[in-house]
């Protein structure tokens, strides 16, 4: 099912990607639980309440844009590859009803 997306109505949360696992400063929160991560460089992804990203974690391709439904209070966990940095954007979305 397509549904239509509100992008007036969203937060987003930056980390720099480095070798050391970062995780969003504050839970994402949404009534849907939508996010949209976005990654320059590929990374390792954990979404969990304290959340630390490893190898053994789903990868991001670089420059690929993701959408997850995350539960309430989760954080966003993510771990660049060894010799690479970049960044990632972490926006949480409000579907229209």
């Amino acid at each position: 099912m397509i549904q239509e997306i509100d992008i007036t109505n969203y937060s987003s949360q930056l980390i720099s990607l480095t070798n050391t696992s970062v995780a969003t400063a504050n839970p994402v929160t949404t009534s849907n639980g939508l996010v949209r991560i976005a990654v320059t460089n590929a990374a390792y992804m954990k979404i969990a309440t304290t959340p630390t990203a490893t190898t053994a974690d789903t990868l991001l391709p670089a420059g690929s844009v993701s959408f997850f439904v995350i539960g309430d209070q989760q954080k966003v966990a993510l771990l660049g590859l060894a010799a690479t940095t970049g960044t990632a954007t972490v926006t949480s979305i409000e579907a229209i009803r």
